[in-house]
């Protein structure tokens, strides 16, 4: 009696568990590049705990969670405080949760800086103590959207198959990690350009992709607007910060072309200078137009 018993018990926890695992099946792959970049971002910051991308799908004007490291979460309605965040451009939070976690609420940008969702971040920052957590919860969260701005070509590149081949970078973010990796005596090569439909002069690209959609600044914007070169020789960190206007075939102004010319190569300025403008004409022949920096770049990396 006692082992027939406890063989009837089995059998209903058994049908218990499986009628649970039939009613909670586990959460679809969501083999879309969104996914792929919050699995990519949430691996890359060790101090990033779970990441969320808000937007509207393709065909629909409902805000939702597109993709989550949990991907249990994908699917749910954005709540308003993600819709303030990102029609105000303003952070929500940091928040703090426990276990010194931050719950941070931002606008989320393409790589032209326009605002396609929110980007709901739990993180937890290194503090030392005394230190502000919720300063540091905020500048970690604003680097990481930052970074993941630049892997963002338009809004409807996030709902494309991460494993289709669609290119996932503008040509003038590939023209600058190209660069860079083609001249090692140069350490960083950033462009400063409007956005299509934006007065805003930004950095659309760079080959530190974490400076991509900073504003340019009033000395960046001059570079532009008179069309002459600037030259700044940076002692504490070992280069000449060397900004260029950017033309295109017909000769019209387009933007602007950053280049730090390492002391290893030159501590002379005129030579800097010269170096940089010869890399520049390398850019320059291959960027017929202004439209042509921001079409999707023939690769599939990220």
């Amino acid at each position: 009696m006692i082992k027939r018993t406890a063989i009837i018990t089995l059998l209903i926890l058994a049908s218990g568990i499986a009628t649970r695992l039939a009613a909670d099946p586990a959460p679809p792959p969501n083999n879309i590049l969104a996914q792929k970049l919050v699995d990519d971002f949430t691996a890359k910051y060790l101090r990033l705990i779970t990441m969320g991308i808000h937007a509207k799908r393709p065909n629909s004007s409902e805000y939702v969670i597109v993709a989550h490291t949990k991907r249990a979460n994908i699917g749910n309605k954005s709540e308003s405080e993600d819709t303030d965040a990102m029609t105000s451009g303003k952070p929500f939070g940091p928040e703090p949760l426990e276990g010194g976690q931050y719950n941070v609420i931002l606008a989320l940008h393409d790589v032209a800086a326009k605002t396609i969702g929110a980007l709901v971040l739990h993180v937890k920052p290194a503090v030392t103590p005394g230190s502000d957590g919720k300063a540091a919860a905020l500048r970690l969260s604003t680097q990481i959207r930052d970074d993941l701005a630049g892997k963002i070509p338009s809004e409807d590149k996030l709902f494309v198959e991460a494993d289709a081949g669609v290119p996932q970078k503008i040509f003038a973010q590939k023209l600058a990690e190209d660069e860079a990796a083609k001249h090692p005596e140069v350490n960083i090569v950033g462009f400063h350009v409007n956005p299509p439909n934006s007065a805003d002069n930004i950095i659309i690209a760079a080959s530190n992709s974490r400076k991509v959609g900073k504003k340019s600044s009033p000395d960046d914007v001059e570079v532009i607007t008179t069309g002459k070169p600037a030259v700044d020789k940076r002692v504490e960190r070992s280069l000449t910060d060397v900004g260029l206007p950017l033309k295109d075939a017909q000769g019209t102004i387009i933007g602007m072309v950053v280049m730090e010319v390492k002391f290893s190569y030159t501590k002379d300025e005129k030579v800097a200078l010269k170096r940089a403008q010869q890399i520049l004409s390398e850019i320059e022949k291959q960027v017929p137009t202004k439209d042509k920096l921001f079409e999707t770049a023939k690769t599939r990396e990220l």
